[in-house]
């Protein structure tokens, strides 16, 4: 019995340091934001699904095995109607209803901050993709935020425009993430 104690421990460390499933809560929020020959605008997500296979030790996010994420583009919304529909078909949403996002590897720079490469798949078009984040756990939650510049061409996009080409779109645009991830039930 004396030597099954120190076991029964060690079983118990593992499982508390074991990878976790997380999965997006409603309170997450992802834009794509540029700007245009008239003014800045921005495209909020209404609907987001993510999941993040993680292990928590001491507070603190210590590995990362698998990240994903998707945003229909249908549920992009800038504001105005007509920015909505040529920003979907530009991004070409009826072959390619969704942006996603595929986990690669993690490089952490600190007990809060890291460097995600994965694979950003917009309008039929798979990149590699790296971006720093700030990772934060409250309550066994994980928040992970930050944003990343890009060009649409680099994605096969036209910038949208419209009014006879009066309002353009510029090339430039940038991705800001705030998502929220709870454990998983299953």
């Amino acid at each position: 019995m004396k030597n099954l104690i120190p076991i029964i421990c060690l079983i118990l460390a593992v499982q508390v340091a074991s990878a976790q499933k997380f999965v997006s809560k409603k309170s997450s929020n992802v834009s794509v934001r540029g700007t245009s020959s008239l003014h800045n605008w921005e495209g909020r997500a209404t609907e987001f699904q993510g999941d993040i296979t993680a292990t928590i030790e001491d507070g603190k996010v210590v590995s990362i095995s698998d990240f994903n994420f998707g945003v229909p583009i249908k549920s992009l919304r800038t504001g105005d109607d007509t920015m909505n529909k040529e920003m979907a078909e530009a991004l070409k949403y009826k072959q390619h209803p969704v942006i996603s996002y595929t986990f690669k590897s993690v490089e952490f720079i600190d007990d809060y901050n890291a460097l995600l490469t994965g694979y950003m798949s917009i309008a039929g078009v798979s990149k590699e993709f790296t971006t720093p984040v700030a990772i934060t756990t409250v309550n066994e939650e994980i928040t992970i935020s930050g944003s990343k510049s890009f060009l649409m061409t680099d994605f096969g996009v036209d910038p949208p425009k419209i009014i006879l080409g009066l309002y353009k779109a510029k090339n430039e645009i940038s991705i800001h993430y705030f998502i929220h991830l709870k454990k998983s039930r299953k």
